[in-house]
């Protein structure tokens, strides 16, 4: 018996002593038989305890930090001072390109504030690189639950002022909405605050950015069908000076920060099981059919509109965001990435259309048989424009001295573009297609997003009357697709600028325009001479941005009062450069024998960031109001002829017109879809992606249009032509045979 209770004793004293490796199994199912005898009715899973023991084992074995090596708590440290540094350097590169708001006699309150707090953001992100402390649970989820409207009012503070009057509550509150469903839907997907941070605020922050971006070369904001654009923008980035304002720095520091704050605060949620990480699976597919449900509720035309009275002109792409905020313009205008069936179409009503139009009779176009065609050259000339049409100013030197001199057989006058700034490619569609972009969805690229296929244009029509064709362009063949929009088009042949010589010259960084008229005269010598020739070309020269390159291109023109303007000087000397290389071409075919035909146009004026200065120098406000705001979309056109051909000053017209115009002046023949353009054009002139206007001269928006049954038969042409085109009526856009 003695001997038994030594035994127990020993087993006791081994029991209540730090177990060895050998002792382990021992104890735990010592400790599984307690917790059985403890509470007999509840089960504990031997796993559950080998696991709890293992953990706290590992934990015991790793020991405190002191014990890690010296490698890793090096890599660790440094990998938490990185925020800093990049606060610091925010700042100061922010303060650096800024130095004008702190050399006034008295520092600006605005930089002066903004230098503050970036300073405090610095402290705060210096501390937690110091301490790198593990911040409880409860300020984890605080800071989790205010970063979506965090988030939302920093980016749209980085594109204007949020809290400006302009956005209501109720669209705020909308707009906070959508960061919020996104925030839950990462939670959930990846069970960890921080990464859910970071998932949720990244894409936001680089959209704002690029909308600042943008909105500063282009002097408009990004939509959806802009991402298409993404190529070409990326290929003239070099030619553009970037800023980084004082508000952009702070807005992308206090990110970092956030980020920063949300790593030593996270929390990891719905992990212990399989139940677990499938309630969080499922939370997130509820949170993602929230977001598709609330894009779906936004982009259904007039349903947000009424409750949340948002503002929906998408002609006015600024005040769309200035009011609806970034996120909710970008969903609603997902609603105008197709084009709808126009009410009425069908085959038959095209059919009808073009048998109204086909030519009976004489009606007064040349017969081919009986006069020779003449040779068509159309230019249209990046952002070559008269901006004196927006407000008078005085230069330095003349920016016109060639064409304004002309007089002698030229048709001149202005066309109102759909464009201002950017996307060239939709004023040559207009041109070449006889389409407008009033019927497209608002700020689309037709080129990228409805020209897939043979298209029928002005290139076909003239090619079906004897012509030889030939597009140019000396910049990359890929930009807007040219290279297989052209070919859709049927241009027989086509320049980029690989196809120009090393030699040739370049003015910045561009192929100049004087090059690519002698590159024209070229192809004029080799063209087969039993054929009229047309050409259509699109110059580089004048792109922007307006800054930089002053040894390359040394500028003669400067605006009396804006003499400290780079960007306003160098244009209006490119321009000037443009007019004289203009005038050499044209005493060049002055002195060619065959009857030809020089028109040249601008695609659209520079961005208002190089324009809107002329305003408060000629005492007037900005921006403009009534139908001076339309101004900006105003280009001069020119028609020059080496033959006698009617003389007028007075032409007023866009760009959807022009085809049937330079036909018409050329006296060929038109097609069933000119005609009926040229009947268009006498009751509604000017027709554009933002307003029309009638014969009277009124102005009138575009919602104005779905009243007027002549446009109801346009929309039914050009649907045939460029949406439906499996089932394209050839009759209503050939000539006559």
């Amino acid at each position: 018996m003695e001997e038994i209770e030594k035994n127990e004793e020993v087993e006791d004293k081994e029991s209540r002593a730090e177990p060895s490796e050998g002792t382990m199994s021992a104890r735990i199912r010592r400790t599984l038989r307690e917790a059985e005898e403890s509470v007999p009715s509840r089960d504990i899973p031997l796993e559950y305890v080998n696991r709890k023991q293992r953990a706290k084992e590992n934990k015991s074995s790793r020991g405190s930090g002191s014990d890690l090596p010296k490698k890793k708590k090096l890599a660790g440290a440094i990998l938490a001072v990185i925020p800093t540094v990049v606060c610091v350097v925010i700042v100061a590169l922010a303060a650096n390109m800024n130095k004008a708001a702190f050399e006034t006699p008295k520092v600006e309150p605005f930089a002066r504030n903004v230098i503050l707090i970036g300073f405090g953001l610095i402290v705060i992100s210096a501390l937690l690189a110091a301490f790198r402390p593990r911040i409880p649970k409860a300020i984890g989820w605080i800071v989790w639950a205010l970063f979506p409207a965090g988030t939302m009012l920093l980016c749209e503070w980085i594109i204007r002022n949020p809290f400006n009057g302009k956005m209501t509550w109720k669209v705020i509150l909308l707009n906070i909405a959508i960061y919020y469903i996104t925030a839950g839907f990462f939670l959930f997907l990846t069970r960890n605050t921080f990464v859910s941070v970071i998932c949720a605020t990244v894409f936001p922050l680089v959209l704002a950015i690029a909308n600042h971006y943008v909105h500063l070369f282009r002097g408009t904001v990004l939509f959806p069908w802009d991402l298409q654009s993404l190529g070409i923008a990326m290929t003239v980035v070099d030619n553009y000076e970037f800023d980084f304002p004082l508000t952009l720095a702070l807005v992308v520091e206090s990110f970092v920060v956030i980020w920063q704050l949300s790593y030593f605060s996270r929390v990891k949620i719905l992990r212990s099981s399989w139940k677990k990480m499938a309630v969080s699976f499922v939370c997130a597919a509820l949170c993602l059919a929230m977001g598709i449900r609330y894009g779906l509720y936004i982009s259904d035309g007039n349903k947000a509109v009424d409750d949340f009275d948002l503002y929906p002109y998408l002609f006015t792409p600024n005040s769309v965001y200035n009011y609806d905020g970034m996120m909710v313009s970008l969903l609603y205008s997902l609603q105008f990435m197709s084009v709808d069936k126009p009410e009425g179409y069908s085959v038959d009503k095209v059919n009808e259309l073009a048998a109204a139009y086909e030519k009976s009779g004489d009606d007064g176009e040349n017969n081919a048989k009986e006069t020779e065609k003449p040779n068509i050259i159309v230019i249209m000339n990046e952002a070559w424009s008269d901006i004196s049409v927006l407000a008078p100013f005085t230069t330095t030197e003349e920016v016109f001295p060639v064409t304004s001199a002309l007089k002698d057989n030229v048709a001149r006058g202005q066309m109102y573009m759909s464009i201002v700034g950017g996307n060239t490619a939709n004023s040559e569609f207009e041109l070449l297609t006889g389409s407008t972009m009033a019927f497209l969805p608002p700020g689309s690229v037709a080129y990228q997003q409805f020209i897939k296929h043979d298209t029928p244009t002005l290139v076909s029509s003239l090619e079906a009357q004897g012509y030889q064709s030939a597009a140019m362009h000396p910049y990359l063949a890929k930009g807007w697709d040219r290279d297989k929009v052209y070919v859709w088009f049927g241009f027989d042949e086509r320049v980029f600028s690989e196809d120009f010589p090393k030699s040739a010259e370049r003015i910045r960084s561009y192929i100049s325009d004087r090059a690519m008229f002698e590159m024209i005269e070229k192809l004029y010598e080799k063209r087969d001479a039993g054929k009229p020739f047309f050409l259509f070309g699109v110059t580089m020269q004048n792109h922007g941005g307006y800054t930089g390159h002053y040894e390359n291109f040394p500028q003669d023109v400067f605006v009396e009062g804006l003499e400290s303007n780079p960007q306003l000087s160098q244009y209006l000397s490119l321009i000037r450069e443009t007019d004289f290389a203009f005038g050499e071409m044209l005493r060049y075919f002055e002195n060619v024998d065959e009857p030809t035909i020089i028109v040249m146009f601008g695609d659209h004026q520079p961005g208002e960031f190089v324009t809107a200065p002329l305003y408060s120098n000629a005492g007037l406000a900005y921006p403009p109001e009534g139908d001076a705001q339309y101004d900006k979309y105003i280009v001069p056109l020119i028609i020059w002829a080496n033959y006698d051909i009617e003389e007028r000053d007075d032409l007023l017209l866009s760009p959807n017109y022009l085809s049937a115009l330079i036909c018409e002046t050329a006296g060929l023949e038109l097609t069933p879809y000119q005609r009926f353009l040229c009947d268009l054009q006498k009751k509604y002139p000017v027709l554009t992606a933002n307003f029309f206007i009638d014969a009277d001269g009124k102005f009138h928006t575009n919602d104005e249009m779905d009243a007027i049954e002549d446009f109801n038969d346009y929309k039914i042409l050009q649907y045939n032509q460029i949406i439906d085109y499996k089932n394209t009526v050839g009759q209503a856009f050939a000539p006559k045979k």
